[in-house]
């Protein structure tokens, strides 16, 4: 993966966009949306990627699954042979609006402990070609530090910037009556100050552009 940086992308990548949420909305509140089924359930989604294989389904507590009001969550550890692991995260909307959109990640980070240390955009090779992606080096009040990487996908697109996602929101739900898309979310623990960042990078772009792919069979066409 190629990488942007964006030293202050911390501050500008997640600042709303007030015109466009309004119009998006009400549009919505105009003309009804179609919730929109997978096309498999998420427990369905492969338990190889990349390199790894399924370690375990981690719990989502049912206050969390209550705020999302997500139409199907996935939350699973995987682990390669040298034990390494990474835990894909993907919550699924059929159709967002009235109360029932999609979280973004940059919220929770703070309230769990967690701050960013390093954010910058890298470029995937995906069924989709080139697909920006959202990168964070984050750090725990521990000293336990992961990469997080995280987009947004659905009606044939992959996302990184907010921005893009509302305009993108808005258009196809005036033109095609249609606001499914989920949100996903890719984590590499580091195993400590030793551990290297290219190496990981180098991991990542390999096995996100396989979670790419493999959502991509269980998203509406």
């Amino acid at each position: 993966m190629t990488r942007e940086r964006s030293p202050n992308a911390w501050r500008t990548a997640f600042a709303p966009s007030a015109v466009l949420l309004i119009g998006a909305l009400g549009s919505l509140a105009v003309q009804p949306q179609r919730r929109l089924a997978l096309e498999a359930p998420l427990e369905n989604f492969p338990n190889q990627v990349a390199a790894f294989s399924v370690a375990r389904t981690l719990d989502v507590p049912e206050p969390e699954r209550q705020a999302l009001q997500a139409d199907d969550l996935l939350h699973r550890e995987y682990r390669d042979s040298s034990g390494r692991t990474l835990t894909v995260y993907v919550a699924y909307y059929g159709r967002q609006g009235g109360g029932y959109s999609i979280h973004s990640p940059t919220n929770c980070l703070p309230g769990s402990g967690w701050e960013p240390v390093e954010s910058d955009r890298v470029t995937a090779t995906t069924r989709y070609g080139p697909s920006q992606i959202n990168r964070y080096l984050i750090e725990h009040g521990t000293g336990a530090q992961a990469l997080v990487y995280y987009w947004y996908q659905g009606r044939g697109r992959v996302a990184a910037s907010e921005y893009r996602v509302k305009t993108d929101l808005l258009r196809d739900a005036i033109l095609a009556r249609r606001t499914d898309e989920a949100l996903v979310r890719v984590v590499f623990p580091l195993a400590g100050p030793e551990d290297s960042l290219e190496e990981v990078d180098a991991l990542a772009a390999a096995t996100v552009a396989r979670v790419v792919d493999a959502l991509d069979a269980h998203l509406p066409g």
